[in-house]
């Protein structure tokens, strides 16, 4: 497999006759409104669509790979939000490795807030400039899209692509004040080896499905392997053990920030959380503190 440290350094083999950026991966920059109230936020969006086999990167790559990343170009007085990225899928790749990503097409968004004092009739041109890394399981291909938007302000919010922001706004990781982490935990360590498990419930009227682990940027320890067990036959309790990578000693705290990802009626959903663990205490005890969006 080409790494992503390849390609970047400019390392390309010419013998593999790769296609180019442009013909797999198209981008497009959208708005949830097409006039802007001021001083009333709304989302933009780049809507990005890859060639069959081919994808792109969630915040944590996972094995290899980079993120999608945007810088806006906003005129005087706008504020944009963190960029937002929904929940990923696990990519699995020759040789045991694992990515975590995005397969035919994603929505990244971004809040935005345009100041109050907006002249209603006024253009409001929006740029994008977006760098990404779009892979299969052979090679990777950076790449990078130059993405414009005219708006108009306007005395009340014209709503656009109402469809396509609410799909993927429910796709986008949540905090569950539902959902919780049970103060009860498993952290072991002998030799190089180490292991560390804990039950999380799922809201109850979700069926929690094909329960995944997406561990955060933040993890104070590399994990190498997530087992993901049902205790008790429960639909939405979930149990995940985590085995650190072997030479690790567990740190007196450990915290692990993650996405814990399922498929509620076949669609992708997902809650953040950030279990913190402490072994210096004498009664065992983990605590969920949910991650906003």
């Amino acid at each position: 497999m080409i790494f992503a440290a390849a390609l970047l350094s400019g390392f390309v083999p010419t013998a593999l006759a790769l296609p180019k950026a442009a013909d797999l991966l198209k981008a497009k920059l959208l708005a949830d409104v097409s006039t802007i109230e001021p001083g009333r936020p709304f989302t933009l969006g780049v809507l990005m669509k890859m060639s069959p086999k081919w994808h792109v990167y969630w915040i944590n790559p996972g094995d290899s790979g980079l993120p999608p990343a945007i810088e806006w170009r906003l005129p005087s007085g706008f504020i944009v939000g963190e960029l937002q990225f929904p929940v990923p899928a696990r990519i699995d790749l020759p040789g045991g490795l694992v990515n975590y990503g995005y397969l035919d097409e994603v929505l990244l968004t971004a809040k935005v807030t345009p100041p109050k004092d907006l002249a209603a009739g006024t253009s409001l041109p929006i740029d994008s400039n977006v760098s990404f890394l779009v892979c299969n399981e052979d090679n990777c291909v950076p790449g990078e899209a130059k993405l414009h938007l005219d708006l108009i302000a306007s005395a009340a919010t014209t709503a656009a692509n109402e469809e396509l922001f609410k799909t993927w706004a429910a796709r986008l990781p949540t905090s569950d004040a539902n959902t919780s982490i049970r103060q009860s935990w498993q952290a072991t360590q002998e030799g190089n080896g180490a292991m560390v498990s804990f039950i999380v419930d799922f809201p109850a009227d979700a069926k929690a499905e094909k329960p995944e682990w997406f561990a955060a940027p933040g993890e104070n320890l590399v994990i190498k392997n997530v087992r993901i067990d049902r205790p008790d036959k429960h639909q939405a309790r979930v149990m995940f053990t985590l085995e650190p990578v072997a030479g690790q000693k567990l740190p007196g705290k450990i915290s692990f920030p993650a996405v814990l990802a399922y498929s509620d009626k076949g669609e992708p959903r997902g809650m953040s959380v950030s279990v913190q663990i402490d072994l210096n205490k004498t009664s065992p005890t983990a605590d969920a503190q949910p991650a906003g969006r």
